[in-house]
């Protein structure tokens, strides 16, 4: 059973007084989304409908939360802080649902950098102080928008290489998610592995399916997984058994493809030797491939290493583009955390001839961690807020550090079919806004399924998608 949140003690300590420090007679703070320029070009929206059916959606205020988080937040700051009145004025004027409005720009989209991707406003007056407290959850979709631009980005680098010297139709088989014992939590591994599947269909995250069948009407069919050893696979059977764990594994498992770790102890004695001389009979008459794994090692010179081991072993075929590949074999290098190595590795295959079918890579817990809401500069900011009925421009401009410089005004991200501005509200013409209401008063407007964001992605699909409308 998924756990209840309380929302009421989901945002930082300060967020609890700030409904004490707005001007006198504000009745409305907008805010927006956006990756600041300077840090990445463009990003992949992704995670928004998550979060606001896990934690928005419904009846997320009750006189029970309310009276938690009372005494903790008060008990934390000494004294009377916690915003009780304007808590229970949303149970008592609104049946504890939010009274918010959330417009943002379809799942999936690629924005570049500097232009709004989701807006957020209070609809009741009394309320205006409710945006920034939600913001500290809102913001947590900085995680799934990193997350699916760097898999976005690598399926990028990945596909210039097989494009030109291998099978296109198995790109997006080559990078495979196998994080989750390297993140930090169950919802970290879900959300990141989830965020990933929109470029690459392969994964061992469980957590990840189940996130996109409870939020993403995932069906299955889409995303797959390869029987895979680990190092206990081999090292249990003893270090003098390497060669009978390796046969009986294939014996257990006859057909399909089956990644077998081959460093235990030797890694070029395991290729050579075992795989490529003892067991090359049992190799050649399987019905899939044997998908090597060498795990240590510095992955380009390992990488180009065992290659070559395997292509004296079995051989080469020469595909329709005249680049080799290996018979029977294909290498797993694990931890594709940098680009770089990425680009050297395929790189290297080109210039030696060799397809970049040869090799399929994987993406640990290193790759899931190393990112923060820095990495594409996602910042929330107010920028303008209504007092008495006349609205005001809300923006900051620090001369110690220009770049952080927010946009004032109400805005939305258009589109004239060719390129994205950020403009005024009232600047927009009619049909050319991308972002959209998807979320009012505690219901959600619209919802987005996997197959939907995915095609977004990689097809790079115009602004003007068609959005299933799934009212709640």
């Amino acid at each position: 059973m998924e756990q209840e949140y309380n929302l009421l003690l989901q945002a930082d300590g300060y967020k609890n007084v700030q409904w004490r420090q707005f001007p006198d007679g504000t009745q409305n703070a907008f805010m927006y989304l956006e990756s600041r320029e300077g840090a990445a070009e463009e990003s992949v929206f992704f995670g928004l409908q998550y979060i606001m059916k896990r934690y928005f959606q419904g009846k997320v205020v009750t006189e029970a939360k309310v009276r938690e988080a009372e005494e903790t937040i008060n008990g934390l700051f000494g004294t009377r802080m916690f915003n009780t009145e304007g808590w229970e004025h949303i149970i008592d004027a609104h049946g504890g649902m939010l009274p918010i409005s959330i417009r943002a720009v379809p799942e999936g989209l690629v924005v570049p950098a500097g232009n709004v991707m989701l807006t957020v406003e209070n609809t009741d007056p009394q309320c205006f102080w409710l945006p920034s407290y939600i913001e500290t959850v809102l913001g947590k979709v900085w995680y799934p928008i990193t997350i699916a631009s760097t898999s976005y980005r690598m399926r990028g680098i990945i596909s210039e290489y097989v494009k030109r010297t291998g099978d296109e139709g198995t790109i997006d088989q080559r990078l495979y998610d196998n994080s989750k014992d390297g993140v930090s939590s169950n919802e970290t591994s879900a959300i990141a592995g989830a965020a990933h599947l929109l470029s690459f269909r392969t994964t061992d995250s469980v957590a990840a399916i189940e996130l996109l069948k409870r939020y993403y009407h995932y069906k299955g069919g889409i995303f797959t997984s390869v029987p895979g050893t680990e190092h206990i696979s081999i090292t249990t059977w003893g270090k003098t058994n390497e060669e009978k764990a390796m046969g009986e594994l294939m014996q257990r498992f006859r057909s399909g493809p089956l990644s077998i770790v081959v460093d235990s102890y030797d890694l070029h004695g395991a290729c050579r030797d075992i795989l490529g001389t003892k067991l090359k009979s049992l190799v050649v008459r399987r019905d899939g491939n044997i998908i090597v794994r060498p795990d240590s090692g510095d992955p380009v010179e390992v990488a180009l290493d065992v290659i070559g081991i395997l292509g004296d072993s079995f051989g080469f075929d020469t595909n329709r583009k005249g680049f080799k590949v290996l018979k029977k074999t294909r290498i797993s290098i694990a931890e594709a955390t940098d680009s770089a190595v990425v680009s050297k590795l395929l790189s290297n295959l080109e210039e030696r001839g060799l397809s970049a079918d040869n090799i399929i890579f994987g993406t640990g817990g290193s790759a899931m961690q190393r990112v923060t809401k820095d990495s594409h500069r996602i910042a929330a900011r107010c920028s303008s807020i209504t007092v008495n009925g006349a609205e005001r421009d809300v923006y900051k401009e620090p001369k110690t550090a220009l770049w952080k410089r927010s946009k004032p005004g109400r805005l939305a991200l258009v589109s004239d079919g060719y390129a994205y501005r950020t403009l005024r509200r009232d600047a927009v013409q009619p049909g050319e806004e991308v972002t959209a209401e998807v979320f009012s008063n505690g219901r959600l407007l619209v919802e987005h399924t996997i197959e939907d964001i995915r095609s977004r992605v990689l097809l790079r699909q115009p602004m003007r998608v068609k959005i299933t409308n799934r009212g709640a």
